[in-house]
Formats: C-alpha cells, sequence, structure tokens
C-alpha cells in the first residue's frame, strides 16, 4: 500500500463516510487481512478484507449483515439439497437412520446460524427506522426555524440538504434489508418439519349431499388478495463485489 493511501476518506457502499484510513494489515499471503479506520469522534474501528472493495478513491466498507446474507444466498442452495435427500432417502433400508440423523442435525444448525443472521438485520432495520425518525424531525425543525426567523436561508438550505441525503440514503439500505429479511423467510418456509414417512392411501368415502352442504359451512372465507404477501428476491441481489486486487 503506497503511503499516499493512508489518510483517505473511507466510505461504505451507501456513499457514508465511515472514517479516515491510519493503515492496512497484510495477511502472510500479501491479500489484504483488515484495514483500520479512525472515525469520527476519535473512535477505531476495524474492518476485514471480506468487506472490502477498492475503486480509484480508495476502500469501500460493505456492511457485515450484507456479508453474512450473501453467504446464506450460498448456503440455501445446499440446505434445501440435502433436505431433498433426507425425503428421498426417508424409506431407503440402504441408508441407516443415524446417518440421516446426522444430516438433519447439520441442516438444523445451519438453518439456526440463519436465525442469527436474520435478527442482526431486523436489528439494522431498527436502527435505521430511529435514525430515520429523528432526521425527519431534524427536517422538520428547520422549515420552522426559517419560518421564525431563528435561522437565516443558508442555514436552512445546508440542513434541509444534508437531511434530504441522509434520509434517500437510509432508504436505499432500509430497502434492502427489508429484501433481505423476506429472502431469508421464504428460505425457511420451505424447511421441512421432519422427514417424511410412507403415507397410507385414504380409502374414498361415499359423499352425500348433506355431507358437501356441511364442508361448505366450515370452509374459511376466501380473500382474492393477500394482505401481506411475501417480498421474494432473486439471488443477484446479493452478488459480492469481485474481489480485492492489491
Amino acid at each position: 500500500m503506497k503511503s499516499s493511501s493512508i489518510d483517505r476518506v473511507v466510505k461504505d457502499i451507501y456513499g457514508r463516510e465511515a472514517g479516515r484510513l491510519v493503515g492496512v494489515v497484510l495477511d502472510l499471503d500479501g491479500s489484504i487481512k483488515s484495514i483500520g479506520v479512525a472515525e469520527n469522534g476519535g473512535k477505531f474501528a476495524q474492518y476485514s478484507g471480506e468487506r472490502l472493495v477498492r475503486d480509484e478513491g480508495g476502500y469501500i466498507v460493505i456492511p457485515d449483515w450484507k456479508v453474512e446474507a450473501s453467504r446464506f444466498n450460498l448456503q440455501k442452495h445446499v440446505i434445501r439439497k440435502r433436505e431433498h435427500a433426507l425425503e428421498e432417502f426417508a424409506t431407503d433400508d440402504d441408508v441407516s437412520t443415524r446417518k440421516l440423523e446426522e444430516v438433519r442435525q447439520q441442516s438444523a444448525e445451519l438453518r439456526a446460524l440463519h436465525d442469527k443472521v436474520k435478527t442482526k438485520i431486523e436489528s439494522r432495520l431498527n436502527e435505521l427506522d430511529r435514525e430515520v425518525a429523528t432526521l425527519e424531525e431534524f427536517v422538520v425543525m428547520a422549515k420552522l426555524q426559517r419560518a421564525t426567523a431563528e435561522i437565516d436561508e443558508s442555514a436552512y438550505q445546508t440542513m434541509t440538504e444534508y437531511g434530504r441525503v441522509a434520509l434517500l440514503t437510509d432508504e436505499k439500505e432500509r430497502e434492502e434489508l427489508r429484501r433481505a429479511i423476506g429472502f431469508i423467510e421464504n428460505v425457511e418456509e420451505a424447511a421441512p418439519t421432519k422427514v417424511s414417512q410412507p403415507q397410507k392411501v385414504a380409502q374414498p368415502q361415499k359423499v352425500t349431499p348433506r355431507k358437501v352442504a356441511e364442508r361448505k359451512a366450515e370452509e374459511p372465507p376466501r380473500f382474492i388478495d393477500q394482505p401481506f404477501p411475501v417480498i421474494r428476491m432473486s439471488a443477484a441481489a446479493f452478488k459480492m463485489p469481485d474481489p480485492i486486487q492489491n
């Protein structure tokens, strides 16, 4: 790393300033293991290499939740393949019950890790919701103070422009967070509750006009539109940046 890179501004993928670069830690093979960043207020932060991309302006930091969600996107294929295999092998006498239980336990552990990812994403979304509420209040106060001549036009423009840009940035991340939560929930819904067992074929029952009327009376009302549609997203939404080139 050239010394000219030191003290450059480090930003996140949404354009927010994370701080200024103060150093780089290299791995034994010469790749970037992490970078040190001096945040505003004098705090020090360290970001691992897997959370970094580079452009002509310097380093860009990827949120940790996005890195983990991208990893989840790759793991979901393995989960589904194993669970489908469990379904197929459930009636195969050549596969031991113990081995099936081991694979089922591995799948359950992997899903438990994904629950932690979902919790982290929800926590970040709640944090941004609070930040957006504060920013909206800030912009409203700017308008009020201009109306009462407590601040001049220049101060008003500065306050509202900052609020506008910050709100747009936060909303972009919030939208990605919502899509990530919906994506994880869709995968969770696909999880089988248990290994299927051979099903007995039910004998047809004689249907009488009275039974037909009773069934219709028991049926719940049907709705044309689902009030809470499931958000689905493609794997491309979690496409990771190209590896860092040193």
